[in-house]
């Protein structure tokens, strides 16, 4: 395996619906562990839901990693989302945001397909983890300025 990648995170929505961002914070690790690069990304969107906002996160995030080819890797992706989680590890039922479900579905192949080994792991929200902190921070902030901008 070439890296480690360590993809947090989070949606937000100011109502729901609402006026929702999504924030992302990822590390970028060699096989020995040392820390290579650290990366913030961010967006929001007008009219969507909390739920939407936490699966566009991975989204953005996985089409991120294809952008700069990670390949041959291990990709952890870190979410407060259980549904997501569950969803993901546990087979359940997609029952809303057919759409989304749909590409981040492509995404995850396209991730095995380029050698990349991913897990998918939840992580208590507002718990005081840097990563995931982080995450929500980029999140909300994302939200606030579209948010203001109108």
């Amino acid at each position: 395996m070439n890296f480690i990648v360590k993809a947090y995170t989070d949606g937000s929505c100011l109502g729901n619906p609402g006026v929702g961002g999504y924030g992302i914070y990822l590390e970028k690790y060699d096989q020995s562990r040392k820390l290579l690069k650290q990366a913030d990304l961010s967006g929001a969107a007008l009219n969507t839901t909390n739920n939407r906002m936490e699966m566009l996160a991975i989204i953005k995030a996985l089409e991120f990693l294809h952008l700069k080819q990670i390949f041959h890797s291990e990709i952890e992706i870190i979410t407060d989302s259980n549904l997501i989680v569950s969803t993901i590890n546990k087979g359940w039922k997609k029952k809303a945001n057919q759409d989304l479900w749909r590409q981040m579905d492509g995404l995850l192949s396209e991730t095995r397909m380029h050698g990349n080994d991913y897990k998918v792991t939840w992580i208590k929200g507002h718990a005081g983890h840097p990563g995931n902190e982080r995450a929500d921070q980029l999140a909300n902030s994302a939200a606030t300025r579209l948010r203001d901008s109108r």
